[in-house]
């Protein structure tokens, strides 16, 4: 038999060729569900910097000072990721909405001065990303609603009033994008819940929903298969109302099984595959209205530990369960989860032992 090392070699190297591409795919499928799986909760330490809690897996949460200087205490926060990256806002020493911005190449935060105008004392910030840009809103020092707008093609960011109503000084903010376009929620002097709703053909249009009185301090809203969903807090009732939005109904207003004890509570929620969530303070304690297509809107009292009263809330969904983050009372203030398992239900985790500011917002995204 000839032997030939010529063709040996050559054996050998496809073998090693196709070794290496197994090898490289099954690393770059692990390293993609290890970056999509990542989750963070943003909030004020006891010096007003702002950190971060993130967790890649294993069994622990990281700890990252992202500021490494006080902001204004009691700054409200907001943040998103998109693909170019992780942002979180916030408001400065000198009422300026600023920039928290990382590339996603490495652990590096830059900071960033935005170009807002005249920020009212007590304003609050909501964000999101969509394919047009990068939009953060917050309400100027005549109580309009304005626009912080950065697009790709600008390559800056521009600051925008928009024909808002004159809003309820210390107005909650809320907003989300879906197929339909732009949308942004606050309330107005006179208790009533506004929307803000931008598309490519009308641009910003204000239009007045049909809610009840709302109280100033919760809004959250989302939309998903059902419709659009915004949540607030029914000043006369005392309860959390719904305005629901359908292709063949338009907006209505309904009337949800939770009442508030705590009338300064924030809200926060979500939709998944199990359904929709609103969670809210009762209390000093975190609850929960849950949504099914088959039983509707129930309430249930999560396991949390008592609140620290004025905490914020903050929530996400991802392939790990369902999380709610909030701030507990009494001692040393440190953020905690409410976990959803399928296989453990709700269980309250402390995430560190790093110390939050008082009464600190939080904000969280994936």
């Amino acid at each position: 038999m000839n032997f030939c090392p010529i063709k040996v070699f050559q054996s050998f190297m496809k073998k090693l060729f196709l070794l290496i591409a197994i090898v490289t795919c099954l690393f770059a499928m692990t390293t993609q569900a290890q970056v999509g799986s990542i989750e963070h909760v943003a909030f004020l330490d006891a010096n007003n910097h702002v950190v971060q809690l993130y967790f890649s897996g294993g069994s622990n949460w990281q700890f990252q000072d992202l500021t490494g200087s006080p902001i204004q205490a009691g700054s409200p926060l907001t943040s998103f990721s998109d693909s170019f990256g992780k942002h979180i806002f916030y408001i400065d020493l000198s009422s300026r909405v600023n920039q928290l911005f990382n590339s996603n190449q490495n652990s590096v935060w830059q900071n960033q001065i935005l170009p807002s105008s005249n920020v009212a004392s007590g304003t609050a910030l909501t964000s999101f990303s969509d394919s047009v840009g990068e939009h953060v809103f917050y309400l100027d020092g005549n109580l309009r609603v304005n626009q912080l707008f950065w697009s790709q093609t600008a390559g800056r960011w521009l600051n925008q009033i928009l024909p808002s109503a004159v809003a309820m000084s210390g107005s909650a903010l809320a907003g989300f994008t879906d197929s339909l376009g732009e949308h942004v929620f606050y309330i107005a002097s006179t208790g009533q819940v506004y929307q803000l709703f931008w598309d490519q053909t009308t641009g910003w249009l204000n239009q007045a929903l049909p809610s009840n009185a709302a109280l100033s301090s919760g809004l959250t809203s989302f939309a998903d298969s059902q419709g659009e969903h915004v949540f607030y807090l029914d000043a006369a009732s005392l309860a959390i109302d719904q305005l629901f939005w359908t292709q063949s109904t338009g907006w209505t207003n309904q009337g949800l099984p939770a009442h508030i004890t705590n009338q300064t509570t924030h809200l926060t929620g979500f939709s998944d595959s199990l359904g929709e969530h609103v969670f809210f303070l009762a209390g000093q304690s975190v609850n929960q209205l849950y949504w099914t297509r088959s039983n509707g809107w129930s309430a249930q009292s999560l396991p949390s530990a008592l609140t620290q009263p004025g905490t914020g809330l903050a929530s996400l969904s991802d392939s790990y369960g369902g999380h709610v983050f909030y701030v507990p009372n009494g001692g040393t203030p440190q953020v905690h989860q409410l976990l959803w398992t399928p296989s453990a239900g709700w269980v309250d985790q402390q995430l560190s032992l790093q110390s939050s500011a008082f009464g600190t917002a939080l904000t969280s995204f994936n």
